[in-house]
């Protein structure tokens, strides 16, 4: 569980409480955890307002009007960031960069980081097991901090410094640039990645993100000041290119 998550409280036995978080139920220890006022001024503090897309495609668009130009496709279910609410249009942040989509097509919340089971990210047959690895690794720092030209996996990464320090622990050295990875490996189609591979993202002006695939259709990236290290759904922008750096 990443910190600052929720959780329910159902029971508490000695320093032992059983929570609930997400679809997780399980025991932690009571020093872990925040409770009562504190608890909740904490959470006003880190709680994010989230845009959940309820149709089957949504545009993210430059500008709050339907004439303008669409920026990428959202798939149902996906979770955007909400910067402002404009009332028939919300504006949402896409790894940095701002985009509009239209609220008859989104549910409005606010919430919490959950725990996440260890059977949330799959691999599928034939991955080495140093993709395996890699994935596993990449992983345990979901819910640690987004910090702009920072390569800390515990303190604070953004999204190419994120990748090259996971990738570091396997002893290969890549460029802290997201366009620069993309130059690096060789090129596959989407539907090749296996987990280990690196899906990149763009705008009008190039790439401008890059995320570690863990198979089951998801990424592992650094997304946001506000969010963070996250997983998301690997078509929640549309990728520019699909990299593979391991063999």
């Amino acid at each position: 569980m990443p910190k600052d998550a929720g959780c329910e409280i159902l029971q508490v036995e000695g320093e032992w409480y059983q929570i609930q978080s997400g679809d997780v139920n399980g025991y932690v220890k009571g020093e872990y955890l925040m409770t009562g006022d504190a608890a909740k001024a904490r959470a006003a503090e880190v709680m994010s307002t989230v845009a959940t897309v309820t149709t089957e495609t949504l545009y993210v668009r430059e500008q709050p009007n339907t004439e303008c130009t669409i920026l990428s496709l959202m798939p149902m279910g996906e979770e955007l960031e909400v910067l402002e609410d404009l009332g028939d249009w919300v504006k949402v942040d896409m790894d940095g960069d701002e985009g509009y989509v239209s609220k008859e097509y989104v549910s409005i919340s606010s919430e919490l980081q959950k725990a996440m089971t260890m059977t949330e990210v799959k691999y599928g047959q034939g991955v080495s097991d140093v993709r395996v690895s890699l994935v596993s690794y990449a992983t345990q720092f979901v819910g640690n901090p987004y910090v702009w030209g920072g390569t800390s996996l515990t303190n604070g990464a953004d999204c190419s410094g994120f990748v090259l320090s996971v990738y570091a622990k396997y002893g290969i050295s890549l460029p802290h640039h997201a366009a620069s990875q993309a130059g690096c490996g060789t090129k596959i189609s989407a539907s090749e990645a296996q987990p280990g591979d690196l899906f990149f993202y763009g705008n009008g002006r190039g790439i401008n993100h890059v995320g570690i695939y863990i198979g089951n259709g998801q990424v592992v990236h650094a997304s946001s000041p506000k969010t963070g290290i996250k997983i998301s759904n690997a078509s929640y922008r549309n990728p520019v290119c699909v990299v593979r750096i391991l063999n």
